[in-house]
């Protein structure tokens, strides 16, 4: 499930690693939030998960409250994204409550591994189609975190980032021969930086092959790189 975005909500922090701990082999990308008012933050910010399992019981604002403001936002994702009752509260009839205030499946805890995975295969459509790409998909935010201390100093880096590679794309476009060489390289080290390494990759090839004289293969690659890097620019949203 390479690419695969889950959002897992719950206020206690030790639920929030055991689900990230189940979720771990299945190679995805995991975002944690400890409350509900944050969840519905996340999604504000034009996040996009491909599933949300949602704690019931939080105190401020419980799971159903919360996916009820979810579904009422004005977009197509959070009106059909699929939310997961992730609780412990198994009363009879409490599954039938939740499917009738927004949510698509119900989960007991403490997690079975087997029924997990059936949820995982029965929502995560394999010919999913986002509107819009999440850079999260793309960026490994752990290492991102871990390596500058916090979270909030890693979207400083971001937002540098944002502002700054901008100038560098439009250098990519108008520039051959070794200033060419200089930005590729640049952009390279930019995207290293802020563990964006498939882009990292892509960028360290087409420098090889400028430096090896191949500028056929450069503008076959070139446009292609400067696109999907645009893309992921434009959904960088840090403020």
């Amino acid at each position: 499930m390479a690419g695969v975005s889950i959002l897992v909500v719950d206020d206690v922090e030790v639920n929030l690693e055991v689900a990230k701990l189940y979720l771990k082999p299945y190679n995805l990308y995991v975002e944690l939030a400890d409350s509900g008012q944050r969840a519905i933050n996340f999604i504000e910010d034009k996040n996009e998960y491909d599933l949300i399992f949602m704690d019931h019981l939080m105190p401020v604002m419980d799971g159903i409250e919360t996916v009820k403001i979810i579904r009422n936002m004005d977009s197509e994702y959070a009106k059909n994204v699929p939310i997961v009752a992730l609780t412990a509260n198994t009363e009879p009839g409490n599954e039938k409550i939740f499917l009738e205030n927004g949510f698509s499946d119900f989960i007991s805890k403490p997690i079975d591994i087997n029924k997990l995975d059936i949820c995982l295969k029965k929502w995560i459509r394999k010919d999913r189609k986002k509107t819009q790409t999440n850079v999260k998909n793309y960026i490994n935010f752990e290492d991102g975190i871990a390596q500058f201390g916090s979270e909030a100093k890693f979207k400083k880096v971001l937002s540098s980032f944002k502002k700054h590679v901008p100038t560098l794309l439009k250098e990519l476009e108008e520039n051959n021969g070794n200033d060419y060489i200089i930005s590729i390289h640049a952009l390279k080290g930019c995207a290293r930086t802020i563990f964006l390494n498939e882009i990292g990759e892509r960028a360290y090839e087409l420098e090889k092959a400028a430096k090896n004289g191949d500028w056929e293969f450069v503008k076959s690659k070139n446009s292609d790189l400067i696109k999907d890097v645009q893309k992921l620019i434009d959904d960088i949203k840090v403020v």
